[in-house]
């Protein structure tokens, strides 16, 4: 009886959760009758990224605090409430409390027992946390007591699948946390931990601003790489970007435990498709300034590193950019897409692009240069003009473009304005700025339309997708491994539903079991433009990565997944629940629960933000670093993530200016400086203090007497 219980509280408690995501911190009194939440502070968010093959692991440390809050006296007992979304088919394996300078891990119980003791403790006032899972991307955390005046610290670690590509693979950033907290926390810190052939991250932002790694070297750590994130990208949404790793088109890994074996590929169709004519593309790139808070060079630099990593040396393209009242085109005919091309072609346009639009006389170029090369080839127009919002200009203009384009050829449009912009409403529908022309526009070609408003993609994502648009359709398609003295089951399609591929730079992720021995053979069939497409890979011991049990935890985790998403009977229920706990995934049915417990007190895990050096001498509070500090003969400066130039001042710890250096930043918007003279100067408390436009950033130096 007591399991028929458990199941029915399970499926009420499922049942009351909320149905679409949020992010938010809030803090409030539990024990009060009139308990009211308030948004709650995070004092600090750092977050830690491992590469796991096809998923990045993630520790995602957080400092709550109630600052701000005039709700509560300063020794309130306070509950902490996160609720926060992941990635779709995510996996959290793993939850920290501190309490004082001790580490609890969690331990993983049934929801409904795990709520109960967490309910129970509340009320006796000891210290417990409590992490439950309410939907495929939906969580929730809770923390009590916290003290009005005092903080609690978390960790949360969980496996995000990556999203690959040709050249590349993401996976994001959750700055949305350090967004939804009362007092925003002055950066948050990114740590990656390379591991074999993964290295070389960069983080891109929605804006098409890149911030770099700074490598680091810790005796106890190892080498890994540090990115700090101001302020000024928390509204934006940010990605983490590694090369990608496929050899001959195929990455796979492997693990064992005991008898059973697991598997994991990944698969780029593209390199195995039949031949086909390469991709032509004229890119028509237009700017406007007011309507994006990206700069002219960031959309270039977009284009160009879209290009290549995109398109391969069979394919051709050109670019014609609009310089004002005049366009300039880069070549008369289509030029091979090597990447020494698109860099020298890039290196000559890209200071030529102009701040206003002409947005006909552009396009008008655009469909003379495919006409000129017998009709073949796809237009690629990137704009943010608001010129044509009205209904009539829109009309007007697409009557005359569409009666240029003959024959018809596919026109392509990336809409990166998201600055404010006039609306219209036709037929049911608002459209915004130019939306309703280039909407009509893409469709009438066969083209697709894409958007960056709101950050639904960052305009480098947007570029890709409307460059693998241009890849041959794919109407069917069919995936299946084996192999020898056995078989293979569980089987996981992880980006695409089974028979379902839309095009063929869409790579197919599948994770999976197996019983016999390898070579893995890897059959695809399908019709790729009405053709049938047929290719055979074997996969032998040596094309496999051995792995750790990651991959056995994210088997587990889509094999729970696949339970919560399915009608299910109270037997079904229970062995989910003893697979969650057995394995340590997180699932609708278990929760993560810290107790103040000295048993459970961790004395072996690592706080890995003990590298950040918070509270140290020259710890950034934004988005300016140096380095040695302390310093002896000279100090390193950067910054990264500037949209414009600015001034470094350097003060005594009187307030004694003591230098100033002009402050220009590169395209990428990095800037390093070396301070030579820092030799001059006695020992003692320096304050460097970076302006910009976009903001003040300071840290404190200090000079030793002696190395």
């Amino acid at each position: 009886m007591r399991h028929l219980a458990t199941i029915f509280l399970l499926l009420f408690l499922l049942s009351a959760q909320s149905a679409f995501a949020v992010f938010s911190v809030r803090v409030g009194d539990p024990r009060k009758s009139n308990w009211t939440f308030t948004t709650g502070t995070v004092e600090e968010a750092v977050v830690t990224v491992k590469p796991r093959g096809l998923y990045l692991e993630y520790g995602l440390y957080l400092t709550f605090s109630a600052r701000g809050t005039t709700t509560f006296k300063p020794t309130d007992s306070l509950e902490v409430e996160f609720k926060f979304e992941l990635p779709d088919q995510s996996a959290v394996t793993d939850s920290w409390l501190w309490i004082n300078d001790d580490i609890v891990r969690a331990l993983i119980l049934d929801r409904w027992a795990a709520t109960g003791i967490y309910e129970e403790t509340v009320q006796r006032r000891t210290d417990p946390s409590i992490l439950r899972k309410n939907s495929n991307k939906d969580y929730e955390l809770r923390i009590f007591p916290m003290r009005a005046d005092e903080t609690r610290r978390v960790k949360i670690t969980y496996l995000v699948r990556n999203i690959w590509y040709k050249k590349e693979v993401a996976a994001e950033i959750p700055i949305q946390i350090a967004n939804v907290s009362r007092i925003k926390p002055a950066n948050m810190t990114v740590l990656f931990f390379p591991d074999g052939p993964w290295t070389n991250p960069v983080i891109n932002r929605s804006s098409g601003q890149s911030i770099g790694f700074d490598p680091v070297s810790d005796p106890t750590a190892g080498n890994y790489y540090k990115a700090t994130l101001p302020q000024v990208v928390f509204s934006e949404s940010v990605s983490i970007n590694l090369p990608a790793t496929f050899s001959n088109g195929v990455y796979a890994e492997k693990h064992t435990s005991g008898n059973e074996q697991f598997y994991e590929i990944m698969v780029l169709p593209d390199a195995y498709s039949p031949s086909s004519q390469p991709r032509r593309v004229c890119l028509l790139i237009d700017f406007q300034n007011g309507n994006t808070s990206s700069t002219a060079a960031q959309v270039m630099n977009a284009a160009r590193d879209m290009l290549r990593s995109e398109l391969s040396e069979n394919d051709r393209f050109n670019v014609i950019v609009s310089t004002g009242l005049l366009n300039h085109q880069a070549r008369q005919t289509w030029t091979p897409a090597h990447p020494d091309s698109i860099e020298a072609v890039f290196n000559e346009i890209s200071p030529l692009i102009g701040s206003y639009s002409n947005l006909v006389n552009l396009l008008t170029d655009g469909i003379q240069f495919i006409q000129q090369h017998n009709g073949e080839g796809d237009l690629l127009l990137i704009a943010n003009n608001n010129q044509f919002a009205n209904v009539v200009t829109a009309n007007g203009l697409y009557y005359d473009i569409t009666a240029l384009i003959s024959p018809l050829f596919p026109l392509h449009i990336v809409d990166f304005n998201n600055a404010s912009a006039p609306y219209t409403f036709v037929n049911g529908f608002t459209y915004r700025g130019n939306e309703y022309l280039f909407r009509n526009l893409a469709g009438f070609t066969g083209g697709n339309y894409h958007t960056t408003y709101k950050n639904v993609q960052s305009i480098q994502s947007a570029i890709r997708n409307a460059l693998n648009a241009m890849l041959p359709d794919v109407s069917a398609f069919d995936f299946y491994t084996e192999v020898d003295n056995g078989f293979c089951f569980g089987r996981y399609n992880l980006n695409t539903e089974p028979g379902k591929l839309t095009s063929l730079a869409q790579p197919i992720s599948q994770i999976g079991r197996f019983v016999g021995d390898l070579p893995m053979v890897i059959q695809m069939t399908g019709l790729v433009d009405g053709q049938l497409f047929s290719r055979e890979i074997m996969l032998n011991e040596s094309d496999f990565v051995n792995s750790d049990s990651f991959l056995r935890e994210m088997w587990y985790a889509q094999f729970l997944r696949g339970i919560e998403n399915s009608s299910t009977d109270n037997g079904v229920i229970q062995d989910a629940i003893a697979t969650s706990i057995a394995e340590r995934v997180l699932s609708r049915y278990t929760a993560f629960i810290c107790l103040e417990d000295s048993t459970l007190f961790c004395p072996d895990c690592f706080d890995e933000t003990q590298l950040v050096d918070a509270g140290e001498p020259g710890k950034a509070d934004s988005l300016l670093t140096a380095y040695p500090n302390p310093f002896v003969n000279q100090v390193h400066f950067t910054a990264s993530a500037l949209r414009r130039g600015g001034a470094l001042e350097i003060f005594s710890a009187d307030g004694r200016l003591i230098l100033r250096q002009t402050v220009e930043p590169d395209p990428s918007g990095r800037w390093s400086w070396t301070w030579d003279g820092a030799k001059n100067v006695p020992p003692g408390v320096y304050l460097a203090r970076l302006e910009t436009n976009d903001g003040d950033a300071m840290l404190k130096l200090l000079k030793a007497d002696r190395p």
